[in-house]
């Protein structure tokens, strides 16, 4: 009688292969299970903002050295003032009447950082207005606008650091020279430009930036 031959298991590595094989065919049915973390941010920047205070003008003679308070003579014949706009604070009106020729006036312009953030003085321009001819404007730490009629000097303080809340003050000078007419007016424009205070920006590079 032959006995049957015991039944041989299949390799080793046939059961390794058949084993992948069902594990990949498992896996196309399998669903991906996944989340998402998300980081929202947010940034609240901080404020450049200057705006003209107050001002106050007097006389003083001789142009330009001075010495000597009020008109020559003890008279009381021109007047200055400048004032703040009332709608936009930061213009500031300068008017001389019955201005002469040699007739100077200083005035104290005082400018306060109302900002978040702590500012740096980048440049300073004055610019002519109705009336004024043959103007140039040189000078670097002091501005001096040359006209027939007026000459301007404004002490400007560039590179100055100003943190919020504090105040500034310039010197603002104007003497009525030989050419100007009787009965005229002359107006001009000073511009501070503030940027905040860890850029470095040029004078020409903060007033095309200022809006």
């Amino acid at each position: 009688m032959q006995r049957d031959k015991p039944k041989r298991s299949p390799p080793a590595f046939a059961l390794v292969g058949l084993l992948l094989l069902a594990l990949a065919t498992m896996g196309v049915g399998y669903g991906l299970w996944s989340q998402t973390l998300t980081i929202e941010g947010r940034v609240e920047t901080g404020e450049v903002d200057a705006r003209w205070a107050t001002a106050n003008c007097s006389e003083f003679y001789p142009w330009p050295q001075g010495g000597n308070p009020g008109e020559v003579e003890g008279k009381d014949v021109g007047s200055t003032q400048a004032t703040v706009d009332p709608v936009d604070d930061h213009v500031l009106h300068v008017v001389v009447e019955n201005g002469y020729p040699s007739y100077a006036v200083d005035c104290q312009v005082h400018f306060m950082v109302e900002g978040t953030i702590p500012v740096r003085i980048r440049g300073t321009t004055i610019v002519p207005g109705a009336g004024l001819t043959g103007c140039s404007l040189t000078g670097a730490q002091v501005k001096i606008l040359s006209c027939n009629e007026l000459t301007v000097e404004f002490w400007d303080g560039i590179g100055t650091q100003l943190h919020p809340g504090d105040g500034g003050a310039s010197s603002l000078r104007i003497h009525v020279e030989q050419p100007a007419q009787e009965d005229s007016t002359y107006q001009f424009d000073v511009g501070v430009c503030f940027a905040q205070w860890n850029e470095g920006a040029t004078a020409e590079e903060c007033f095309l930036a200022s809006p």
